[in-house]
């Protein structure tokens, strides 16, 4: 079966000969990120860390000046296109990436960006509506059995197994769904950006996330883990909630840019070995 067949052709790529190869080209195209990010876009880097700051401390000075809604929507904007930027940046070119490249691009994709933008949110709130009502159906089944101590310890373990995995997914989902969102882009990116090409683009990130399921699905945990990791370590030093919790969510959001390199050169990689599944009768 062709999936079973990619799914380990992509797990291929963790054996130590072949991971370091991609992790050179990964490091290697990440400086160039980071570089095209601050040189171009440091500007707007920077508006999107200051919002971001100010929101996560309330500083009131700050909020004199601009009310809270309103920062919350210049935020929310700003780092939407924080990471249209990126994702124009990370995207393979032929064309030198300079003004007049990020011009072009961003009039041809924005539209198409922020549909993936409002479809992928919106998958995150149905997904998480969805574990949070089995978490609720838990709940009653436990009110039910209550006075059954077996089934009634058995419910509460699950209920609490349900909690944290819920409130874990949900506080992760954006990372969790960042392969479909930044593949969708990049295909259509690369497409004639028509909305027959945004179906399809969105199509062919399905898929490469189906058929790579394994690689992604490891991927993703280690990032995971690295994001636990630094809320865990700032909330050692026994700072404020608010304090441990932006300075863990700056560290993040500075390794992003690495994060989204990584998962772009796994989409080359696997465009060129898997060609006829995304493009089939060319």
């Amino acid at each position: 079966m062709y999936l079973l067949r990619s799914w380990q052709e992509s797990l291929k790529l963790f054996l130590p000969s072949n991971f370091k190869l991609f992790m050179l080209t990964v490091l290697k195209s990440a400086v160039e990120t980071y570089g095209y990010l601050m040189y171009y876009f440091w500007w707007l880097v920077l508006i999107f860390a200051l919002l971001f700051i100010g929101s996560m401390n309330m500083d009131p000075e700050l909020l004199a000046v601009m009310p809270a809604e309103w920062m919350g929507s210049i935020l929310g904007v700003t780092g939407m296109l924080l990471w249209l930027v990126l994702i124009l940046i990370v995207r393979p070119s032929l064309r030198e990436k300079g003004p007049v490249y990020f011009k072009q691009s961003i009039k041809k994709n924005i539209l198409g960006f922020f549909a993936y933008v409002v479809l992928w949110s919106y998958a995150r709130f149905y997904i998480g509506n969805i574990f949070m009502y089995l978490l609720y159906q838990v709940g009653l089944l436990e009110q039910h059995i209550a006075h059954i101590p077996i089934l009634s310890d058995i419910v509460q373990f699950k209920g609490m197994f349900f909690f944290w995995y819920i409130s874990m997914l949900y506080f992760w989902m954006p990372l969790i769904l960042l392969p479909g969102f930044l593949f969708s882009v990049l295909f259509f990116a690369d497409s004639e950006g028509s909305l027959r090409e945004w179906l399809r683009s969105l199509w062919r990130a399905v898929k490469m996330v189906v058929y790579n399921w394994p690689f992604i699905f490891l991927s993703l945990v280690v990032f995971l883990l690295i994001g636990i990791a630094l809320l865990m370590f700032f909330y050692s030093l026994r700072h404020a909630v608010a304090e441990y919790f932006s300075a863990a969510s700056i560290i993040f959001f500075c390794l992003i840019p690495f994060i989204v390199t990584y998962l772009k050169n796994f989409y080359i990689k696997r465009v060129h070995d898997q060609f006829k599944l995304y493009f089939p009768g060319t």
